[in-house]
């Protein structure tokens, strides 16, 4: 987990007690290096965990019930798998939303049709709402993701599958980092821009979360 800065985790097919024992483990290594826990799904599991926050997706629980039962001060992520899902009122209840998949992925099997960049492009140009780029994302394509208007990256093989996981989640770090601060135009003093308006919510999300 070097350089990460959360972890998601959960897996359908987990019984609820075999969920609960590995997110245990989970969290107890993720707080001592500091990284916030989000759980996939299972809202009842990131109670019990007392987990930092819940991913959905649109077909789970209405984000809006969601959002009553875990209150202000847990993270809320939310799948898009299609663009009208961005004008969805519901979505104004999530802290980021989540494009996926960008491209296509073998991690998920039953994943809608990909996005593309330029898919991720419309998708910034339509929400100002932190998104995370997730499916098929490696470190040869994180850089142009990012310039399409992602402001992160989520990712399973490109660090699991990697011979050194660490180095990998190392280096994609540095590519996003790098990206970013090449995508970020020059400003005045006290002037904040769309982009880094965004980043400072990110910021947030995850102050809340430590």
């Amino acid at each position: 987990m070097v350089g990460s800065r959360w972890c998601s985790f959960g897996r359908r097919s987990y019984a609820q007690g075999d969920f609960y024992d590995a997110g245990l483990e989970i969290r107890e290594l993720l707080r001592r290096a500091g990284i916030p826990l989000i759980i996939n799904d299972r809202i009842d599991i990131a109670l019990a965990l007392d987990a930092d926050g819940v991913h959905i997706g649109t077909s789970d629980m209405p984000i809006v019930a969601a959002r009553k039962i875990l209150g202000p001060n847990k993270i809320i992520g939310l799948s898009v798998n299609h663009v009208d899902e961005l004008d969805d009122p519901g979505a104004s209840f999530a802290d980021y939303l989540a494009v996926s998949p960008v491209f296509a992925t073998q991690t998920k099997k039953d994943t809608a049709p990909a996005w593309g960049l330029s898919g991720l492009e419309t998708a910034r140009g339509r929400t100002n709402k932190p998104l995370v780029a997730i499916g098929g994302i490696s470190h040869t394509n994180a850089e142009s993701v990012i310039a399409a208007g992602a402001d992160c990256i989520a990712v399973v093989t490109a660090i699991v599958a990697a011979d050194d996981p660490a180095e990998a989640t190392k280096t994609l770090k540095a590519i996003v980092k790098k990206k970013k601060i090449e995508e970020e135009p020059y400003h005045t003093e006290g002037h904040v821009s769309a982009r880094q308006a965004v980043g400072q919510r990110i910021a947030r999300v995850f102050r809340r979360a430590a």
